[in-house]
């Protein structure tokens, strides 16, 4: 009887920890899960932040923009205003009293003549191209779009026209002194920001801006050469481009390097903004550059660099820990409480046994001892059935995504592995779908990201109500979720998928007058599948989805 006391208790024991581990297993996932949303959370609020800055600033120069060509009939006004007063006084014509005519009725932005000879084109000339056409009567008149210019900031224009005798070429630059508005936008910035840099990026250089310094001051080629240096070899360090490495070995007095092409093309690589951190600075950096400024074919861009302290994001991860910890001690001492009054009680009912059994009691004590028997029987599968229920609870915590509680990546990939498996074995076939919401950044950019949050919510229960019972939903990134479609060869999956194209489409209703849609990459299993080839071709089948206009379901 003692060797079947320490058997129960010795059972007893096993399951205890069983379930313990179980449960601090689960509640372990679940705070690195809430880690790694704290850190993307935190990723994405800087990110929207630094965007908004950059389309804060391109906005300026559309603006400017939208002035200039406002101003177009104007300057081509004043270009004739030019002619005709250069016309009649030639003989002696008077540029600075011309010029301060021409300026006198200006809505805004400033004027500067300069007159142009033939054989003798003077350092103030802009397009020497252009120059010669016109003297070679190919145009009658040359506008150009407006430019940035590095050294001031300033936005100008230039317009130029032949003079009457055909002896020189009248050139009228119109120019909007820029930098006291983007002085002016930089006031107005995020305070949070810990760091913030601007560099302006042309055919031959890239400039540092700063829009504190009143003074403009015109670099010289080897200052503008460590400008450009000092923001290459910043993005590098964390890139390791081979091409970054090359354009800074080059000799860029002797070689011509078109750095507008070079850094746009490594933007481009990179979906137009790099961010890493930076562990010996604390710090999340961002990199983002801006559209081309004032006009499509411009040279000129906007790079923007900001970096933000790591120590909010420390706090909150370290809040999180405490919270693990905590809620680990308080289920820890709840179920070792459960555990010692439990071995209690079997303990004390089989010595209560083992006394009557030694007593010789058994034969007219028999009912007390069958009762006592069964009730410890009852007692000990009660006691095994809830272990059991306890341990599968936990163990299903670690398969479900906290927000949405769909299923999550851990969950996903057994699944898969298990249908290939099966696939191979009987051929039968089924198929996935990859879905990705539409613009969700831009989401998370203007409603913020507790509507974010909503939205995922609100899919995951809409597509779950409109899958069969043996599909399958799994969140596998932010935005990103795999459905599996069992015994569902391509064709049918293709018409189940397009009806959830169509229902989150018509029926997605978190935000009032805004449609949200998604877009599928879709593809049955293949015989050589793996969980992998079968992730990335319809990873690559959702990317086409994208790329023709989003909102589609593209199969393969």
């Amino acid at each position: 009887m003692r060797t079947t006391k320490f058997k129960l208790n010795h059972i007893v024991t096993v399951s205890f920890f069983a379930l313990l581990l179980s449960v601090v297993a689960g509640l372990f996932v679940q705070y690195s899960h809430a880690k790694n949303m704290i850190g993307e959370n935190y990723k994405n609020k800087y990110y929207g932040i630094t965007l908004q800055v950059g389309e804060n600033f391109r906005l300026l120069f559309d603006k400017a923009q939208f002035d200039f060509r406002r101003a177009r009939h104007a300057n081509i006004d004043k270009l004739q205003e030019l002619y005709d007063i250069y016309a009649k006084t030639k003989n002696d014509f008077d540029i600075a009293k011309t010029t301060a005519l021409l300026n006198k009725e200006a809505v805004f932005g400033e004027y500067k003549i300069t007159l142009i000879e033939k054989n003798a084109l003077i350092e103030d000339t802009t397009y020497k191209k252009a120059v010669e056409d016109l003297f070679n009567k190919k145009t009658s008149i040359d506008i150009s779009e407006p430019m940035v210019e590095s050294t001031s900031m300033n936005i100008r224009r230039y317009l130029m026209r032949l003079s009457d005798d055909g002896t020189k070429v009248l050139q009228l630059e119109f120019m909007l002194d820029f930098s006291k508005i983007l002085r002016e936008a930089y006031r107005t910035l995020p305070l949070e920001m810990q760091m913030l840099r601007f560099y302006l990026v042309n055919e031959y250089s890239v400039k540092k801006i700063d829009f504190r310094d009143e003074a403009s001051e015109i670099p010289t080629v080897q200052k503008s050469w460590k400008d450009t240096q000092e923001v290459l070899r910043s993005i590098n360090e964390q890139l390791k481009d081979p091409n970054i490495k090359k354009v800074l070995q080059k000799d860029t007095l002797r070689e011509n390097i078109n750095f507008t092409a070079e850094v746009s093309a490594i933007f481009k690589k990179n979906g137009n903004t790099l961010s890493f951190v930076d562990e010996e600075q604390r710090q999340i950096v961002f990199y983002t550059m801006a559209n081309r400024l004032c006009s499509q074919i411009s040279q000129t861009q906007l790079i923007i660099h900001t970096a933000f302290s790591l120590n909010p994001l420390a706090n909150d991860e370290e809040k999180s820990f405490t919270t693990f910890l905590a809620t680990s001690f308080a289920v820890v001492c709840i179920l070792l409480a459960l555990y010692l009054l439990i071995v209690f009680n079997i303990s004390r009912k089989m010595e209560k046994i083992i006394r009557t059994l030694n007593n010789n009691e058994i034969i007219k004590e028999e009912n007390i001892i069958v009762h006592e028997i069964e009730e410890l029987k009852k007692t000990y599968n009660d006691l095994h059935s809830d272990l059991n229920n306890q341990i599968q609870l936990g163990k299903s915590l670690t398969y479900v995504d906290e927000l949405t509680k769909a299923k999550n990546t851990r969950a996903y990939k057994e699944k898969v592995k298990e249908f290939l498996a099966f696939y191979k074995r009987h051929e039968i076939i089924f198929s996935m779908a990859l879905l990705d919401i539409d613009d969700f950044k831009k989401i998370n950019d203007t409603f913020g990201h507790r509507t974010g949050d909503y939205v995922l919510i609100d899919i995951t229960k809409l597509i779950e109500s409109n899958i069969r019972a043996n599909d399958f939903l799994f969140r596998v990134g932010g935005e990103e979720f795999v459905l599996i479609f069992a015994k569902t060869p391509l064709e049918n999956a293709k018409i189940a998928a397009e009806k959830i194209r169509k229902i989150v489409e018509t029926k997605l209703a978190t935000i009032e007058d805004k449609k949200i849609t998604v877009s599928m990459g879709l593809s049955e299993s293949r015989i050589n599948d793996t969980e992998e080839t079968l992730y990335e071709r319809v990873d690559m089948l959702l990317y086409e989805s994208k790329k023709s206009g989003k909102n589609k379901v593209t199969s393969g």
